[in-house]
């Protein structure tokens, strides 16, 4: 219950409907504070979230819960047609025949258990130009109310089977059953990287309204851009729409006289993409739109708890003050009223680096940053307290500014945390900048609008210049700090995050890739006997008749027998552990195995061929070296839908799909005996979070405690392989171990 409890906190707090309750609270807490507390400062903002909930819930194009796709680029001469809950052999071959007949494209949103038994269909949709989409896989209208593992499984299914028919990296559009919503729902996709596809323009296919009507219903509505919702398939066995396939040439006549074509989804929201030329304002507003409410949730929490701190401290220091010396600098900078300005523009100014932030990784990062910050200021304060000279200016003649800054002189002086804040954020700043490829006159405009505050510090007489450049000091390591810790993605594009796109990282192969994370991995472990696994009863009877043993890429926990097994490994340093524990052991590559063929009885290669670029050459090789009758053990990473940065990390270049892995393997030779459930998945994606977080920035200390805690930990509560006759297929079946024969000689 405990672990199922942290799992439904942690899914809301990723989701926007967490964000979205407290931004309201603290406007109730706000307007109660401003105009005291009533049933007016408490319901206006309930009612708001819970009107914003609603909407999100109830209205398909809401982008509230999860960013939503509803159409595309008003400025061109597109319109993408779509079709939901087919194929349908009785109305989808009419819809395709018009279609080819207009030369148009459209796209369609297929119920996975639909498209899987009309095979042919699916491949006629594909081999016309359109494109397939997910619409889940049963079409259960009352899919907003499952929870999330289930909202898993029929989102994932579906997924694979578009993948079955159109193979791909990453997963298809998926438009949710009638187009609704849910907290639950948004979390999965969120999960699972998922583009959501709503409509601009609904057909009203489903009324009974006669072809005439439809076609008429679409053209006086239609304009560029659109995503127009049509049905050629129903939810519900046995039953048809035939009405959109009747409507549809009327429709395509009707556009061609518009001067609009059809194209795909894919096609019309590619048009406003950004691409790898997307100008830096371009960025930059993308940046200033991504999540307005974490953004502005965030800035109220850390202003509200550094002023409170901030002014504790100032009220009530715990040693005597001391005052700060006046410089020459000090003297030669006159009061300049004008500087006010200039001054309390710090608090725009300290918002514009997190404002630019889309990744919401690096956006956490900086708001530990600026904390932090405050925090190593405010603990100078409280062991030192300092203050600026007094001076004799009347800040009540200064409005609006001269009470907070009465409120704040002389106290808290040394380090400025004015300066501080402008030069942390100035660097932070600047680096963006650099990231989006930015001109020179935004960055000259930055570093000038922070040396003004600076200056302005000064000019308003509430630092001396030793407090403003501490305080400058202190900003700029901060800075360079977060530049060293921050899990921005600075060389490579979120969209490399992807299987398949592995293999687009510059200059670094896969090889190098294995070899950078398993070689300090090995070098610090020790050999973990093969008895130890969950894989030792299965190993032990395939032994029994195997004279001669292979195992390829065991690293320092082999399943097979240390004595009396040939082991090949790329890395070193577990070559060389394998060879002082008494192995037989060779630095070499799965690709090319430097043994005879037909040479052994049993071949085991764990968790290997999903990391190398050929894994066709790979199981090629496996099935060369293994005897006629030979048991070939493999274990493998299921479904491209559950790919995260940990495989992108150890140097993973796919996931595969069942269906395709069996076939892959019988064209090598390779039939499936037995399969299992395999390996330790994460139950929550914050534990696979913060263990990538260690791996990028604490890589020594993240090694150290998997070998010594983690790994010892995950052998003793390890459940036993439960080994089912031919390929397991589950949706949420993230990795699984294979027993195959290589067939007897005839």
């Amino acid at each position: 219950m405990k672990g199922r409890a942290w799992t439904t906190l942690h899914r809301l707090a990723d989701s926007r409907v967490l964000r979205l309750y407290l931004v309201c609270t603290a406007l109730a807490i706000a307007a109660s504070a401003v105009m005291g507390l009533s049933a007016w400062t408490v319901l206006l903002p309930l009612g708001l979230a819970l009107a914003l909930l609603a909407d999100g819930i109830a209205r398909p194009a809401s982008g509230w819960l999860y960013p939503t796709v509803t159409h595309g680029p008003r400025d061109g001469a597109c319109v993408a047609l779509s079709f939901d809950d087919g194929p349908d052999p009785e109305v989808t071959p009419a819809v395709l025949d018009a279609l080819a007949a207009h030369g148009a494209r459209a796209t369609f949103f297929t119920i996975g258990r639909s498209l899987s038994a009309q095979p042919l269909l699916a491949q006629r949709i594909v081999r016309d130009g359109h494109e397939l989409g997910n619409h889940s896989w049963n079409h259960s209208r009352v899919q907003n109310l499952y929870r999330g593992r289930r909202q898993l499984i029929e989102i994932g299914r579906g997924a694979e089977a578009v993948r079955a028919v159109v193979p791909g990296d990453g997963p298809p559009l998926y438009r949710p059953p009638m187009g609704l919503q849910s907290p639950v729902m948004a979390a999965v996709a969120r999960r699972l990287g998922l583009t959501v596809v709503a409509w601009s323009l609904h057909s009203h296919d489903t009324r009974g309204h006669d072809a005439a009507w439809i076609a008429r219903r679409v053209l006086q509505r239609v304009k560029a851009g659109d995503i127009v919702l049509m049905h050629d398939g129903h939810d519900r066995p046995g039953s048809h729409r035939p009405d959109c396939a009747h409507a549809l040439p009327l429709i395509l006549d009707g556009l061609r006289r518009k001067g609009l074509r059809s194209v795909t989804v894919s096609e019309l929201i590619a048009r406003q993409a950004p691409s790898a030329a997307t100008s830096w304002r371009a960025r930059v507003w993308a940046g200033l739109i991504a999540h307005p409410l974490r953004k502005a949730l965030a800035a109220c929490l850390i202003a509200a708890g550094f002023f409170l701190g901030y002014f504790l401290l100032l009220h009530h220091p715990l040693r005597p003050v001391t005052w700060m010396p006046v410089t020459a600098l000090d003297r030669w900078i006159t009061f300049q009223p004008a500087a006010l300005w200039i001054y309390v523009s710090l608090w725009l100014y300290v918002a514009l680096p997190p404002g630019l932030l889309t990744d919401r990784r690096e956006l956490r990062d900086h708001h530990v940053a600026m904390i932090l910050l405050s925090l190593a200021g405010m603990a100078v304060f409280l062991v030192w307290p300092t203050a600026s000279p007094v001076s004799a200016i009347d800040w009540m003649a200064y409005p609006p500014f001269g009470p907070v800054i009465d409120a704040d002189a002389p106290g808290n002086a040394l380090p400025s945390l004015h300066a501080a804040f402008a030069v942390f954020s100035a660097m932070a700043l600047d680096r963006l900048l650099r990231r989006f490829g930015a001109p020179r006159w935004p960055r000259l405009l930055n570093a000038l609008w922070a040396s003004a505050i600076v200056y302005s510090t000064l000019a308003t007489r509430q630092h001396v210049a030793v407090d403003a450049a501490a305080g400058a000091l202190l900003g700029a390591v901060a800075a360079a700090l977060l530049a060293r810790w921050s899990a921005a993605p600075d060389h490579v594009d979120a969209s490399a995050r992807s299987p398949g796109n592995a293999a687009a990282l510059p200059a670094i192969s896969l090889a190098e890739i294995n070899r950078r994370f398993y070689d300090p991995l090995w070098r610090d472990a020790r050999l973990v006997a093969p008895e130890r696994f969950n894989t030792w009863p299965l190993v032990r009877l395939l032994a029994q008749g195997a004279g001669r043993r292979l195992e390829v890429a065991p690293g320092l926990r082999p399943r097979l027998p240390v004595l009396g097994t040939q082991f090949v490994e790329i890395s070193a340093p577990a070559v060389t552990c394998l060879r002082n524990n008494g192995a037989d052991a060779q630095i070499g590559s799965i690709e090319t195995l430097p043994f005879p063929d037909a040479h052994f009885d049993l071949v085991c290669a764990l968790d290997i061929v999903e990391h190398v670029e050929d894994d066709d050459g790979a199981l090629a090789e496996l099935a060369r070296v293994a005897a006629p009758g030979a048991a070939v053990l493999l274990s493998v990473p299921l479904h491209a839908a559950q790919w995260t940065a940990f495989d992108e990390f150890v140097g993973h270049r796919r996931r595969y799909e069942p269906d395709a892995l069996r076939v892959q393997l019988r064209r090598h030779g390779l039939d499936v005996e037995q399969s299992a459930v395999y390996g330790m998945q994460p139950k929550s994606s914050w534990l696979l979070d913060v263990g990538m977080w260690f791996l990028v920035h604490r890589r020594r200390r993240a090694m150290w405690w998997y070998n010594r805690v983690f790994m010892p930990l995950g052998l003793h509560f390890q459940s036993p392989l439960e080994m089912v006759p031919g390929l397991i297929d589950q949706a949420d079946v993230a990795e699984i171990i294979l027993l195959c024969r290589k067939p007897c000689a005839a």
